[in-house]
């Protein structure tokens, strides 16, 4: 059985890390396409903490040496190469393109926070609850504007959840060139000193988790 954890072009460069349960890394590749993989347990169980953790550090380090890499999601194991070659084949174009749009890329996370406070006084009426909420969360969309203006310049593709609930404002991450990382971390900073009422905070980078996740099965991209 074989754990896929990342697809990326060919020819990938594996990282001196070991895989789930100390396993070796090795490339398959696919017309074009290397899925970098290891060996499994042959019966599928729910993941540990200590197996998603591996994976998770197989793919940040495929991330840190490699252009363009798709990170795969912990799912059942592949029972042959056969099958693993075969599921990529069908998906070649789609695959490809998906390389394509995350190649010299990273991905960056910001989220918005406010000081933990009681969403509503316990005497509102439901009409009163209800504009409050509506105004919460027309609060955090101008937020989520103001960083979507100060930040597109540099930015391939975005995702955001307006969330304005008591403590967490928005959720969002932010697909960019490398050299840009900097660049975001400064515009943040930038929207944040308007908004002193609010923290802002900067995570990442991160392998394009948001942007280029295929299960391990290389089925529907999400």
């Amino acid at each position: 059985m074989l754990h896929l954890y990342a697809l990326a072009d060919h020819p990938v460069r594996l990282p001196p890390v070991q895989g789930i349960g100390g396993s070796a890394l090795v490339a398959v590749e696919v017309e074009g396409i290397d899925a970098v993989l290891s060996s499994s347990p042959t019966t599928a169980h729910e993941a540990t903490q200590e197996e998603i953790l591996a994976h998770a550090a197989v793919v940040e380090k495929l991330a840190s040496v490699n252009e363009a890499v798709l990170p795969a999601r912990l799912s059942r194991p592949y029972e042959n190469e056969i099958a693993l070659s075969e599921a990529i084949r069908n998906r070649g174009p789609e695959l490809r393109k998906a390389l394509d749009r995350v190649r010299g890329c990273t991905e960056m996370g910001v989220r918005v926070i406010r000081e933990s406070r009681s969403e509503h006084p316990d005497a509102v009426s439901g009409g009163e609850y209800m504009r409050g909420r509506l105004q919460e969360i027309r609060a955090a969309e101008r937020v989520a504007e103001e960083i979507h203006d100060a930040v597109h310049a540099i930015s391939r593709a975005e995702t955001q959840q307006v969330l304005a609930s008591p403590q967490l404002v928005l959720s969002a991450a932010y697909l960019l060139p490398r050299s840009e990382v900097d660049s975001l971390r400064t515009a943040v900073e930038k929207v944040g000193r308007t908004r002193p009422e609010l923290t802002f905070i900067c995570t990442g980078p991160w392998p394009p988790y948001s942007f280029a996740l295929v299960d391990g099965s290389v089925g529907e991209q999400a």
